[in-house]
C-alpha cells in the first residue's frame, strides 16, 4: 500500500520539463497496515519479558484477549497498576 507523490522536483530541473514521481510507502505496521493479533501478542511478550513475571504477563494477556467477555475491568486494572521491574536493571 502507498500513495504516489508527484511534483516538479528540484527547481533547477524544472527547465528540463521533467515530471518526477515516487512511491511513498506507509509506515510499516501503521493504522493503514496494522499488526496481526499474533504479532501484537508477540510484541507484548517481548516488551514485558523481564519486566513482568511470567504469570502476571499471561494473566494480562488472557484478560486483554477476552475483554468482550469480562464483566468488568477491575482485575485487569489491578494487574496493570502494580509496580514492575526496571527495564534498565539486570
Amino acid at each position: 500500500m502507498g500513495h504516489i507523490e508527484s511534483g516538479r522536483g528540484d527547481p533547477s530541473e524544472q527547465h528540463l520539463g521533467l515530471h518526477l514521481q515516487r512511491l511513498i510507502q506507509f509506515a510499516a505496521k501503521s493504522a493503514l497496515e496494522p499488526l496481526t493479533n499474533a504479532a501484537v501478542v508477540d510484541k507484548f511478550r517481548r516488551l514485558t519479558s523481564g519486566v513482568l513475571d511470567h504469570r502476571r504477563q499471561q494473566t494480562i494477556e488472557r484478560l486483554v484477549l477476552s475483554l468482550d467477555e469480562l464483566d468488568g475491568l477491575a482485575d485487569l486494572v489491578e494487574l496493570l497498576a502494580r509496580p514492575v521491574a526496571s527495564p534498565f536493571e539486570s
